[in-house]
């Protein structure tokens, strides 16, 4: 009834018998927890508002702050090509392999395959990545490098995604080191 032949990584063996000291310290009614997760989740909702209404202005002041005249695409993205590719070009239906680093646009770095030591590789349309890089890596050439500014509407959107807060524009350093 534990965490059985998996256990719990390096914390709990496998097949480990487990004993909680439990202290209870407090009991809602049904009615009154209800009324707990209901002011949550209001607050969560604000919490989100705030933050889509806030990305718009954000984002136009890093576009300033930045100087950055590129023209957003019909979906919001903003491709800015840093080196001009010379191999073949990518597209739907094709497998790519990339280095990236990944900002919020306060420059807090949320990941970076450049750190790993390893390049990222997936399908152009098939949803295995947000939007906004389906739609940028497929304007690049292999050997190619592009900053794509990606709006939440074509990124991860009102999700919390570990150091991305919902309603992020992220900000990727691309190199497109491969088209297959």
């Amino acid at each position: 009834m534990g965490f059985g032949e998996t256990g719990r990584g390096s914390f709990v063996p496998p097949y480990a018998t487990l004993v909680y000291d439990v202290e209870i310290n407090d009991v809602l009614t049904k009615a009154q927890f209800e009324k707990e997760q209901a002011e949550q989740k209001k607050k969560d909702e604000l919490k989100k508002a705030e933050a889509k209404k806030d990305e718009t202005t954000q984002l136009q002041k890093y576009l300033k702050d930045n100087h950055i005249t590129a023209k957003p695409t019909a979906d919001g993205l903003y491709y800015i090509e840093q080196i001009k590719g010379t191999g073949p070009q990518a597209g739907p239906g094709k497998k790519v392999k990339v280095h990236y680093v990944g900002t919020l646009l306060n420059g807090k770095k949320f990941d970076s395959s450049r750190d790993k030591g390893q390049p990222l590789e997936f399908t152009i349309g098939k949803n295995e990545v947000v939007r906004g890089w389906d739609e940028g890596i497929a304007m690049m050439r292999a050997g190619g490098r592009a900053t794509l500014i990606v709006p939440s509407s074509i990124g991860y959107g009102d999700r919390s995604m570990g150091d991305i807060p919902p309603y992020s524009t992220l900000v990727f350093d691309v190199e497109l080191l491969d088209v297959k």
